[in-house]
């Protein structure tokens, strides 16, 4: 995996007709996503705004995740092997996106106006 990535200050896009993914950060450690304007788009399958299987430490705070698709839309999915850094707040979710952990995470992502998880 990857470490001490830091993401900021961007915009990023992604679309597919097989599925969008904005940010693919499994198995990341000490990943910082901040103050970005992240958008996942797809004609048909799913969209997920961020993705977070196995990542530890991740923070992800004062985000704009926009997801928009006819399928299942995801602002955050991972995993009962993701942890959350206390610092992950501040972020807002557009459209009908939920968040996805098939068993709880540890810690949790801040949402002006989505409970995650």
């Amino acid at each position: 995996g990857r470490s001490g990535v830091t993401i900021e200050n961007t915009t990023i896009t992604s679309s597919g007709a097989g599925g969008g993914i904005g940010i693919d950060a499994r198995t990341t450690t000490n990943m910082v996503i901040r103050g970005n304007a992240i958008t996942a788009t797809s004609d048909t399958a799913g969209a997920i705004g961020i993705r977070t299987n196995g990542a530890a430490n991740i923070t992800i705070a004062d985000n704009r995740i926009t997801t928009s698709t006819a399928g299942v839309q995801t602002v955050i999915v991972g995993n009962n092997t993701t942890s959350f850094n206390a610092a992950s707040t501040g972020n807002t979710a557009v459209g009908t996106g939920t968040c996805s952990f098939p068993t709880a995470p540890t810690g949790s992502v801040g949402f002006t106006n989505l409970s995650c998880p």
